[in-house]
């Protein structure tokens, strides 16, 4: 048997067969690993019985843990090396974990749902999660700043048989009747898309159109197969995957451990269905957006909206002051600020091509509109998102 080099590096990844969405993470994380010398890697499935002792025999010099269950906890521990935990469910730990910015994934989808026309709010989501409590405090946080309240409800674990028929839980007729008690056009962030598409389900068998009665973003754009397909706030799962494999072998090769967590700011808010109307009563108003969102990159003025709607510019300037608190110019760099913001973070377009997508002729238009909504320029915003 060949013996090994004290240079070698093994990577043991260790999480739960059944759940699924480490491994997601570990396909970045394996990439970047695959480019580290003399680095191999492992998986151990902690469902499958001996996983601890096939773990402790393949010596591993780090371990990336997705923490779901305590029980994983303890024999990862016992091995004495570096560990670096990729979950966000549980609390307590003591132990460095790599994750989304909960909490500013909160505060994203209170300002798109602000933006939207919303003012009532609602969250839904399970207590006991520590990535659900995360979320709902920067929802909460943001609303507050903003002057509204908001109402929460219980995402409880009885709900999760609600697609199986039959008579429904006690969790889920709580739900239901948290739902239909909500005032119309509330936003609704829910944790994560199962929780959404949960909700979704439940609003199709009670008879409510969500799509038009309220607004709903998921807090984990995974874009789940919910009628109305949702809205999410957009968590990059590649930076995830590939910070904790570095962390964890600079740490496996002597360096301190880094001061936790290590949060991973989220990319910006993909709107879909759920979202895609403005929470206001006036028509025009709603069809003007619409026009807005579906010819950004268009080189767009507020004559042109006016003349699609057939109405006077001071009118439509009135309707959307009286409706959405801004005015129709506003709403059209609001656009085309949110559509940068997507692009920025998650392509390798110049700013100048970013420029000309959300309909500038050039890139000094979009430095301005960063510098006065962002206080920074579109170079400074989208390093913030760069693989360091």
């Amino acid at each position: 048997m060949a013996t090994r080099s004290p240079r070698d590096l093994r990577v043991a990844f260790v999480s739960q067969r059944q759940t699924d969405f480490p491994g997601q993470l570990w396909v970045h994380a394996q990439r970047y690993l695959r480019r580290v010398p003399r680095c191999m890697f492992a998986a151990f499935e902690a469902d499958t019985p001996g996983w601890g002792k096939a773990l402790r025999a393949w010596r591993p010099s780090g371990i990336l843990v997705h923490l779901a269950y305590r029980c994983l906890l303890g024999p990862c521990r016992r091995l004495g090396v570096p560990m670096v935990n990729t979950c966000t469910l549980l609390r307590g730990l003591d132990v460095l974990t790599v994750g989304p910015d909960n909490r500013q994934v909160g505060r994203l989808a209170a300002d798109h749902l602000i933006e939207k026309g919303c003012r009532h709010f609602a969250f839904l989501g399970a207590r006991r999660l520590l990535y659900s409590e995360q979320r709902h405090e920067g929802f909460l946080g943001r609303l507050e700043e903003r002057g509204f309240g908001l109402e929460v409800g219980e995402f409880a674990a009885d709900m999760m048989d609600i697609q199986r028929g039959g008579p429904l839980s006690p969790g889920t007729r709580a739900c239901l009747r948290w739902l239909e008690g909500l005032p119309p056009l509330t936003g609704i962030l829910v944790s994560d898309d199962y929780v959404g598409l949960t909700l979704c389900d439940l609003a199709r068998m009670a008879g409510v159109d969500l799509a038009t009665r309220h607004r709903v973003v998921s807090g984990h754009d995974r874009h789940a197969p919910s009628v109305p397909d949702l809205t999410g706030v957009r968590i990059p799962e590649d930076r995830w995957g590939r910070r904790a494999a570095e962390v964890l072998v600079d740490m496996a090769r002597g360096g301190a451990p880094p001061e936790g967590p290590i949060l991973i700011p989220p990319t910006g808010v993909v709107e879909r269905e759920s979202t895609a109307q403005v929470a206001v009563a006036d028509e025009v108003v709603r069809q003007a957006v619409l026009h807005i969102q579906a010819h950004v990159q268009d080189r767009l003025d507020v004559a042109t909206v006016a003349r699609v709607v057939a109405r006077g510019r001071r009118a439509l300037e009135k309707r959307f002051r009286r409706s959405l608190g801004r005015s129709v110019l506003e709403e059209i760099h609001r656009v085309r600020l949110e559509r940068a913001r997507m692009l920025l973070a998650e392509t390798d377009l110049t700013v100048e091509a970013v420029a000309w997508e959300v309909g500038f002729r050039e890139a000094r238009q979009l430095r301005r509109l960063f510098l006065r909504h962002e206080g920074r320029t579109p170079g400074a915003y989208r390093d913030q998102f760069r693989i360091r």
